[in-house]
């Protein structure tokens, strides 16, 4: 009886940990990074990254023994973080190269931050949610600031304006911030996909 229940707890905490491992992070790194702008969003505020470059990884997804990623590393391709299927840097070299293989005037649509309460990483796209509006509160915001709608819902009252940048998607979440017709707007938070145990 003992030996089965004992079991069953490492087989519990190994599930537990599994999903946490599987998203390793060289915090020093990222929180010495964290130098951007502060963009309040509710009872959230998250610290951006300037020098982040978030990238798709490359290939499957790594096993957890391939995600470790050592606070002395210094090899210029390899990441500092990853974050689902993302992948992020913080070197010039690697930034170099990717703003070289983006088309020219192509911003980039995730940028990396910091959430400041718990110092977790989190991922910002190119998109502001819009709560308690209309489809016609919400299409004539994207018409004003040059954004597209992507949904709009009568029957939440929610919305999500795309933007061709984070840059210009956060300075919109700014600018409208208390427009009327709109409960609250905030950028979008990309959320990690769910795992199984």
């Amino acid at each position: 009886m003992k030996t089965s229940l004992l079991t069953l707890l490492v087989v519990a905490a190994a599930g537990v940990c599994a999903p946490a491992s599987a998203q390793l992070v060289d915090s020093k790194r990222l929180h010495a990074a964290a130098t951007g702008p502060t963009i309040a969003a509710g009872r959230t505020s998250f610290r951006l990254i300037p020098g982040a470059v978030v990238r798709l990884a490359d290939g499957a997804p790594a096993t957890t023994a391939a995600r470790a990623v050592p606070a002395s590393q210094t090899t210029t391709d390899v990441p500092v973080a990853r974050f689902d299927r993302y992948a992020i840097y913080l070197d010039a070299g690697t930034a170099a190269r990717t703003a070289a293989a983006v088309p020219a005037g192509q911003q980039p649509r995730v940028a990396a931050a910091l959430e400041t309460r718990s110092g977790q990483l989190i991922l910002l796209g190119s998109s502001i949610k819009l709560f308690n509006t209309t489809p016609a509160i919400a299409g004539a915001l994207a018409t004003r600031t040059g954004g597209t709608l992507v949904y709009a819902s009568a029957i939440d009252g929610s919305a999500m304006i795309g933007y061709g940048s984070v840059a210009t998607a956060l300075d919109n979440c700014r600018q409208l911030q208390g427009s009327k017709g709109v409960g609250a707007i905030m950028p979008e938070v990309i959320p990690r996909a769910a795992r199984l145990l």
